[in-house]
């Protein structure tokens, strides 16, 4: 079982090496992407004030 395992590694070591890196990769890009969100400057919600009384009014 385990030479066979061995074998596959040695068989497949560049994709290995590959899949890893992606995964890194990916990995990293989400962490700095979440830093950068979570530190940026908080802005309040955008509030849209309007009234729709008024406007039913001036349509009778």
């Amino acid at each position: 079982m385990l030479a066979n395992l061995k074998r596959i590694v040695k068989n497949f070591k560049s994709d290995i090496i590959l899949l890893i890196v992606i995964l890194l990769v990916s990995l990293a890009s989400f962490g700095f992407g979440y830093l950068v969100a979570k530190f940026s400057e908080k802005k309040p919600p955008l509030e849209i004030k309007y009234n729709y009384e008024k406007q039913e009014k001036n349509i009778k």
